[in-house]
Order: structure tokens, then sequence, then C-alpha cells
């Protein structure tokens, strides 16, 4: 929240904000999937209250929660659209792998290249 009210005071009176952040992880399967794998492999962890890495990728996918975030912040006529589009996870198998890696499953392969759905909201806002 002091992030969106330090961008809403720095933005010119009726400036227009824009940002694009994730849908729900369920609607980005590039993502998703590799999380549904390991819950079928892994025990999940025991409870705890030990800080983690933060909310994640998918802390505004709520339109509800990020609407109330930008007007608490200070910020009008919030406008969500949403965006559904295949993005391009690697060129190839190898380097779709090495994506894998450190943020989500190789999706699919085409010759093309690894592409896999995702979903996201594009937000504006008025200061």
């Amino acid at each position: 929240m002091p992030a969106l009210r330090n961008v809403h005071r720095h933005l010119a009176p009726g400036g227009t904000l824009c940002m694009v952040v994730w849908r729900r992880r369920l609607d980005n399967e590039w993502l998703h999937r590799a999380q549904r794998v390991v819950e079928q492999l892994v025990r999940a962890p025991d409870e705890t209250d030990q800080v983690t890495c933060g909310p994640g990728p998918f802390s505004q996918a709520d339109a509800n929660v990020v609407t109330d975030q930008l007007l608490a912040a200070g910020f009008r006529q919030v406008a969500l659209e949403r965006h559904d589009t295949d993005i391009e996870i690697g060129r190839d198998v190898d380097e779709a792998v090495q994506f894998a890696c450190s943020l989500g499953p190789a999706g699919e392969a085409t010759p093309d290249g690894v592409w896999a759905s995702s979903s996201t909201w594009i937000i504006t806002a008025r200061a």
C-alpha cells in the first residue's frame, strides 16, 4: 500500500497509472501446472510462522482486493480489463526447462517455441 500511495503522490493530477498484474494462479496454467505436479509428489510443509519470500506474483490477482488497494491509495476511476494470451517461455525445450527451473513449468512445445497460456489484469486508475 505505501508503494501505491507513493506512485499516486508523484503522478500529476489526473495522471494515469497503468500496470499489468497476474490474475489467479488457476488462470495461469504456465505456472500452476508445476504446483499441481509437486503437490502430488511432495507432502505439504507443516504450518509455520517463519517469514517467507512474500505474497508472490499473484498478490494482486483478486480484482476486489486490488481495487480496494488503489482506492485506499487515493486513486479513482479504477478499471480492470482481463487479458488472456499465450506467452513464450522458451525458444526451444532447453530454454523452457531453464525457465521452468526458476519460475514454472515448461508449457507446451511447438515448432514456434514453447508457449503456455496466461491471464493478467490490465489495470488503470486516475490520480
